[in-house]
Parts: structure tokens; sequence; C-alpha cells
């Protein structure tokens, strides 16, 4: 006897000592089976399903409230139990569930490089730049203070280490000195709860170096690419901050590049800074 000829009642039934991936493929390649496996009745039990709920670690269902939601709703109940990070809620409606608008105020010559402006890692903490006054600044969004800034030159480029709801930040910048026509390469680590600050890397370049430019600083690492040439010798190099090391990684092409984790078991021994 087919599947389908099975009584209603007798499917439900069924489809209720299923998982939600099973009840989603048979409605999506049976289209007879497709109004049984989207009836309220069978999502409402597989929302209070204890395995779907111990499974996502959600708290205990209110049954009450559930009952009162549409198929539809029941049906995004569970996409967001299963798309959103920690603890969901039953429903859209639940006063839980709420989502908060921060407006904050900055001065304005401090957002005048829009291109220097960016949200860090975690959602708490902006970079900003300043143009006229030649400044970056990171301000904590929750209360606009601002909680670090620095002078440096007016052809400056840079990429901030954060780990999200830490409290030390490292900005690994570059700076181009006119005089000598050199390039300088800093880190510096920030305490974004005082706002003291201090230098921790510092290292100048050979002025046959035409450019530098900054892709990343991860833990004691930093990764960018030098221009001995306007046109040609663009090597990308690895460097070390904390030991001073570094090792060549070959020409980049000024390609963007970048260091993905782990990255602390990475031995730098090919060459010493200074």
């Amino acid at each position: 006897m087919p599947f389908e000829a099975l009584g209603e009642d007798v499917l439900l039934n069924i489809f209720c000592f299923c998982d939600i991936s099973t009840v989603l493929a048979v409605s999506a390649i049976n289209k007879g089976l497709r109004r049984i496996a989207l009836s309220k009745q069978l999502w409402l039990s597989l929302v209070l399903d204890p395995r779907f709920r111990d499974a996502l670690d959600l708290p205990p269902p209110d049954r009450e409230k559930l009952e009162c939601l549409s198929t539809e709703e029941l049906i995004a109940v569970v996409k967001n139990a299963v798309a959103g990070p920690g603890s969901l809620c039953d429903s859209e409606h639940d006063v839980s569930c709420s989502a908060t608008l921060t407006s904050i105020r900055i001065p304005l010559n401090d957002m005048e490089d829009r291109f220097g402006t960016r949200l860090l890692p975690g959602a708490r903490y902006i970079l900003l730049r300043s143009m006229t006054q030649n400044r970056l600044c990171i301000y904590d969004i929750s209360n606009a203070r601002r909680v670090w800034e620095r002078l440096v030159q007016a052809r400056t480029t840079c990429e901030v280490d954060l780990v999200p709801g830490g409290a030390i930040a490292r900005v690994f910048f570059v700076q181009k000195v006119d005089h000598p026509n050199t390039y300088t390469l800093h880190v510096e680590e920030v305490d974004l709860t005082t706002g003291a600050s201090h230098e921790v890397f510092d290292f100048s370049l050979d002025s046959i170096v035409s450019g530098v430019t900054p892709w990343t600083i991860m833990g004691d690492f930093l990764l960018a690419t030098v221009l001995y040439s306007r046109f040609i010798d663009a090597v990308l190099v690895l460097i070390n901050w904390r030991a001073s090391t570094f090792v060549s990684l070959g020409r980049n092409g000024l390609y963007h590049a970048t260091i993905s984790p782990p990255h602390s078991d990475t031995d730098l021994s090919d060459s010493s800074l200074g």
C-alpha cells in the first residue's frame, strides 16, 4: 500500500516521531504530503518536542503561548532557534525579545575619513580617523566616550586586533616620514577600559622601500606588503612583532591577504628585525 494511502491521522502521528529536517524534506519532495507536513498540530508538536529543545539548549516552552501562534509563526520559531545565537524566544512578540537602537554623537571632524571608519569585532567599539587633525580615535559606542586617540602622520594606514568581548586592542599602523623618506611600522596596545596605551613595537624600514600596506594584525603577528618599486617587487611579509622576527612569503602583487587562526604555533626564524 502506498505511503500516501494511509489516513491523515496516521501520517500525522508518523510525522510527529520524525525530526524537523525529515518533515521539511518530505514536504519539499511530495506534494501530496505537503499539506499534512505543514499542519499546525504537527509543528506545535515539533516545537514542544524535548529532543528539539534539548539539542538547542532552549528554555522550557510556554505551551499556552505557542498554541496561539499560526503555523507560519511556529515555523519561524524553529528557524529563529536554529539560526539565532543564545537563548531564543517562542514568538517574535515575546516581551523577552527586544532590539535596542543605539544613537551616538561624535564630533564631526572625527568622521571626515569615511573609509577609515570601521566597527571593531564585538560591535562595541568603533575606530575613526580625523583628517584635519591627523588622529586615530577609538570610541565606546555604548556611551560615545572616546577611549583612545593617537596623533599620526597624514598618510597613515592601520589595522586593529581585538577579540570580541576583550579589553585589550592592538593597533597596527604604518606611517610615512618625509624627512628622511622612510616608512615606520608601529603596534600600540590599548586598554579599552582605562584608555591607557603604550607602544609595543616600532620599526623603521630602509629608504629603498617605496610603500607598505598593512593587511592585518592577529595576536603576535603582523601581515604587510612591502613595495620596493612603484611597479614590481611587492613582497608579502609576516612579522612576529613580539619576537622582532619576520619571514618573507614571496611576491604578493598587492592582493589582499589575511591570517587565518590558529596562528600561535607559527615559528618565524628566518630573519630578525633590527
